[in-house]
């Protein structure tokens, strides 16, 4: 279960605007902020958007949360809670399904985590700086914006905003879609580099890097185009 693999992260939650690090055992930061160093692509990407049938698509894994954040170029919203909370309950079956909030998380991946099972000393320390706690991380696990509390659609649109705004860089990321047909374009390019079907692999790896809509994937499908060179 999720909460079992990330009970000791924490937040230092003090001005908006600063940074602070989000400590997860769960992930290596060190090795997330090298995601070219990778030669797979979480499996999820290939089938996932951040909203469909009108509900956000909460992840309740951290580290495919933030595999899939340093692919789709977007950040992490996080969002600590207990699932049978009055107020987080409210906020799904209001403020979570307008259309103008729902619009905003196209921008964001959600993740989910549920207190329910945390250790007591962090649930305390987190419940001190807020709650219900909603934190916009960078893919690098840098904390960039916070806004714990009850929120209706009015102010989900605000902080929404500014959490896009409070990133580095601002450039659109490419849309779901595009990265769904990426994903399983970049699997085919995998499965066809270890048959030593080269050709097809190469076609694919190009295509990819040539788009350059998710720059890691680019990045990757250089590297599978290196492999290839050096294999054959």
């Amino acid at each position: 279960m999720l909460i079992a693999a990330c009970a000791t992260w924490f937040f230092v939650a003090r001005s908006n605007a600063a940074t602070h690090t989000l400590a997860l055992t769960a992930i290596s930061l060190e090795a997330a902020s090298q995601p070219a160093q990778v030669a797979e692509l979480p499996a999820e990407l290939a089938r996932y958007t951040s909203v469909a049938g009108g509900e956000v698509q909460w992840i309740d894994d951290v580290a495919t949360g933030f595999a899939i954040a340093r692919v789709a170029d977007r950040p992490v919203l996080l969002w600590g809670m207990f699932d049978t909370c009055p107020l987080c309950i409210e906020m799904r079956a209001e403020g979570l399904r307008d259309e103008g909030v729902l619009a905003l998380f196209d921008d964001y991946v959600p993740v989910i985590v549920d207190y329910t099972e945390a250790d007591a000393a962090a649930i305390e320390e987190v419940l001190a700086s807020g709650y219900p706690r909603f934190d916009v991380l960078a893919a690098d696990g840098a904390i960039l914006y916070s806004f714990p509390g009850m929120h209706d659609a009015a102010s989900f649109v605000e902080h929404l905003s500014r959490g896009r705004e409070a990133l580095p860089d601002s450039a659109r990321p490419p849309s779901w879609s595009t990265l769904e047909r990426e994903a399983q374009l970049f699997r085919a390019a995998r499965d066809a580099e270890n048959t030593r079907s080269f050709g097809a692999a190469h076609r694919a790896y190009a295509e990819l890097e040539r788009e350059r809509e998710s720059r890691t994937i680019a990045e990757m499908a250089r590297l599978g185009l290196a492999r290839i060179g050096t294999a054959a």
